[in-house]
């Protein structure tokens, strides 16, 4: 998978692209999208509580929950590389700190 950003001016677009056979491609997105589907981004008819059926999404329906899982991914990991950094320095400032409060 080839994974770019492009900048443009305050704006940047991630693409991710893979390249296969039509079959290969079509399958894996629908084969992912039915996956996630009934997890985590079920869609709702106005006024129902029932989600719609996955085979009654459309193609652009199925594409947005596999663009939602992405972006939560994206969104998850580099929030925990975040937190743990803020962890890590955290924690050598209150080493440095303990070193001269206390008894040796």
């Amino acid at each position: 998978m080839t994974v770019t950003i492009a900048i443009d001016g305050d704006n940047a677009t991630f693409t991710f692209e893979k390249t296969a056979g039509t079959a290969i491609v079509v399958d894996t997105a629908n084969s992912a999208a039915r996956y996630i589907y009934p997890i985590r981004w079920q869609l709702f008819d106005e006024g129902s509580e029932e989600p719609i059926p996955y085979d009654d999404l459309t193609n652009g329906q199925k594409m947005a929950v596999l663009d939602k899982e992405i972006t939560f991914h994206l969104h998850s990991m580099a929030r925990t590389h975040w937190i743990g950094n803020a962890v890590d320095t955290a924690r050598e400032a209150a080493e440095e700190e303990a070193e001269e409060k206390f008894l040796e």
